[in-house]
Parts: C-alpha cells; sequence; structure tokens
C-alpha cells in the first residue's frame, strides 16, 4: 500500500496540531526562559512545514494505491501477526497469558506451513519460557487463566 504525499502531509499536520495541543498541560519551568513546551513546539511547526511542503508538491495522483501482492494470500498472512496480537489483546483476559500465546505461536506456525508437532512443542516452550521471564523474574502481572491456575 502505498499514500501519497498529499495523505502524508494532512497526517503530519494533524500530528503537529496535536504535538502543540499536548503542549497546553506542560508547566512554566521557575528561572528558565523557554518553558517546558517550547521545543516540542519548534519540532510541531517544523512538522507542520514538512507537511504543508509535501501537500503543496504533490500532484493529482490518487490517495492511495494497492499493490498487487496484497490482494493475494501474502497478504493475509503479512497481517497475521499484527491481527494476531490484537487478537491476543482481547482473548487474554479470558484465557490466560499462557493459554493464548500457545495458541498464537501454534496458529502462526499453521498458518506459515510449518510442522504441527514442532509447532506444538514451540508454541508450549516459549509460552512457558515467556511466562517465567515475565511473571517470575520481571514481576510484570500478566493475565490469569486456566493453565496458571494449575501452576500455581
Amino acid at each position: 500500500m502505498q499514500f501519497s504525499n498529499r495523505f502524508i502531509g494532512i497526517v503530519a499536520l494533524i500530528g503537529a496540531a496535536a504535538i502543540v495541543y499536548g503542549t497546553f498541560g506542560f508547566r512554566a519551568v521557575p528561572g528558565q526562559q523557554f518553558g517546558a513546551g517550547f521545543f516540542p513546539r519548534i519540532t510541531a511547526g517544523c512538522l507542520a512545514l514538512t507537511g504543508c511542503a509535501m501537500i503543496l508538491s504533490s500532484g493529482p495522483r490518487p490517495w492511495m494505491t494497492v499493490s498487487e501482492w496484497m490482494r493475494t494470500a501474502q497478504a493475509f498472512k503479512a497481517a497475521a501477526l499484527p491481527l494476531g496480537g490484537i487478537a491476543w489483546v482481547l482473548i487474554a483476559p479470558f484465557l490466560g497469558f499462557i493459554l493464548t500465546t500457545a495458541l498464537l505461536i501454534l496458529t502462526l506456525v499453521i498458518l506459515m506451513r510449518g510442522r504441527l508437532l514442532i509447532g506444538l512443542g514451540v508454541a508450549v516452550g516459549l509460552s512457558l519460557l515467556l511466562h517465567v521471564v515475565f511473571s517470575v523474574l520481571l514481576r510484570i502481572p500478566l493475565p490469569f487463566g486456566v493453565v496458571e491456575g494449575w501452576l500455581m
């Protein structure tokens, strides 16, 4: 997918406005000539100028063109990882970290035409390893589910 310079310029202008809006809540630094929002506003100004230049320099092209490979099964494979991440965020609170991670890894292995038994071993082993690293060693709270209940 390829976006036109006009579209990217408009997104840059929106981003610049968001940066400026975000700096309104910054407090003034006592004893300083420039406040905390000074440099982010300079960055927003540069971003706005770049966006304007992109809008003005773009010719009459379509806003977006879709590549030929994106109309095939390859596009689904390319979108599988981000879609899997979204699915993980939605499913993990119900199934728990270990089961959701194992299912996601196994689904990706099968989708990429990997071997089922090896994929199952990798999915289980990797999800358990990630659980130990994040939950036990780093003490990051992870979604609790059925499998975590068996391990405790």
